[in-house]
């Protein structure tokens, strides 16, 4: 599974288009609906129900969603938490 794959469902829930989640992501729309394809495949969930040019999150996504957005805050926070910790070579 992709980091890059999960930040960008991520955003496709947030801003509620592909394009628009792709943009700062700088992919195009083709490449960001090949990834989140391969999310799919990688995690047997199916996320969206495509309905014709909207992509309309199933109730696997939205569980999902809530669970990818805790992984990734703890991902981006965990240079600040090491620094932290107390005994750490960064927070000594």
């Amino acid at each position: 599974m992709k980091l890059q794959a999960l930040r960008l469902f991520l955003r496709v829930m947030e801003q509620g288009s592909l394009a628009a989640a792709a943009k700062p992501l700088n992919m195009n729309q083709s490449a960001a609906s090949r990834l989140l394809s391969g999310l799919e495949h990688a995690t047997g969930l199916r996320l969206f129900h495509r309905d014709r040019i909207r992509l309309v999150p199933t109730t696997e996504g939205t569980t999902f969603f809530a669970e990818v957005r805790r992984v990734l805050v703890a991902i981006d926070d965990l240079p600040s938490a090491w620094r932290a910790a107390p005994g750490s070579v960064c927070g000594s």
